[in-house]
């Protein structure tokens, strides 16, 4: 049986990837042999089959650049961040999300969130070493460009359809607190009066203003502290249609925000917020899914606080 065009073209390129980067010679050997055995068992499981088993089995090191999201390149005539709160002032509920949703599909976010940023945990399991690489937005999601931006809160529904159309993941509680620990810009809470306002659009930008008057102008780096996360957690398999949110850490590193489901999954205020993570991790230099982790009954433990996640995704299908 022939290779097809496309197989043989992604098996060169594994090879090459064992070639280049392995360090060791007995572990190019190993990987070669690993090779020779799916080839010859390409007319048993076929081309799709074999690039599935290839992907999970051969070791590709992690290039030096950071993962770059699925993110459409924002285009010229984009809504300013200002510009987005003036045409939504009076827009709430689905009206606002839906709104919020067009913006990030067109790419409608500043440059500097497209640069993640690493973040990592070290763990001795069951006797053995571990380190996890996972990679970050260095701020929260937002509309608009780099000089004209604003943070902007959503349900946790528009927050995983848009992280679903970037290829990212929403984080757990523990990742929320390795995020926060590893900043090189920590903010403490700025709390505005608690009334009606909350969760008017108005009251989104004035927290935002606030917070860049905190930044004041410095580099962007990686930045935590100033909202609460939207997070994954067990908990919403108890507590469905429900926001989880969680931190806002004050200066000595403890959440304001304990883990919290009070509110309806279609409830938003001004405090809130959404930073998303590669969907990608690097466990001990071998590139694997965030899933693979969070699922896992032992390496769980390098990102969540709670046990394996069951779903790492937030149920959106009940929504339109």
């Amino acid at each position: 049986m022939e290779l097809s065009e496309r197989c043989f073209i992604n098996l060169s390129g594994k090879i090459r990837d064992i070639l280049v980067f392995k360090e060791t010679i007995n572990r190019i050997v190993d990987q070669i042999l690993l090779l020779a055995i799916l080839l010859v068992s390409l007319p048993i499981v076929g081309c799709q089959s074999l690039a599935i088993i290839t992907e999970d089995l051969i070791v590709i090191p992690f290039r030096t650049a950071p993962y770059t999201p699925n993110i459409p390149k924002r285009t010229p005539n984009a809504l300013t961040g200002k510009d987005f709160i003036a045409r939504n002032k009076s827009n709430i509920g689905q009206d606002r999300e839906n709104a919020i949703l067009r913006e990030f599909i067109s790419g409608n976010i500043p440059q500097f969130l497209r640069s993640l940023v690493p973040i990592t945990n070290s763990m001795k399991l069951n006797n053995k070493n571990y380190k996890i690489t996972f990679w970050v937005m260095p701020d929260y999601l937002s509309i608009g460009a780099d000089r004209n931006f604003v943070r902007i809160p959503m349900t946790p529904v528009t927050a995983q359809r848009t992280a679903d159309q970037f290829g990212m993941s929403l984080p757990t509680t523990k990742m929320v607190d390795l995020t926060y620990k590893q900043a090189g810009l920590k903010i403490a809470p700025t709390y505005l009066k608690s009334d009606e306002r909350m969760t008017l659009s108005s009251y989104f930008e004035k927290h935002n203003n606030d917070i860049e008057n905190k930044i004041n102008d410095r580099n962007r780096r990686l930045t935590a502290g100033h909202k609460k996360d939207i997070v994954i957690t067990n908990s919403l398999n108890r507590k469905k249609r429900r926001v989880a949110i969680y931190g806002w850490h004050k200066v000595n590193g403890l959440p304001t925000q304990p883990l919290n489901l009070y509110h309806p999954e279609d409830y938003v205020d001004y405090s809130h917020g959404v930073r998303l993570i590669s969907n990608i991790v690097v466990l001990n230099g071998k590139e694997m899914t965030i899933s693979h982790i969070l699922n896992s009954k032992n390496l769980h433990q390098l990102l969540s606080n709670e046990g394996p996640i069951k779903h790492i995704r937030i149920e959106t299908r009940h929504r339109n």
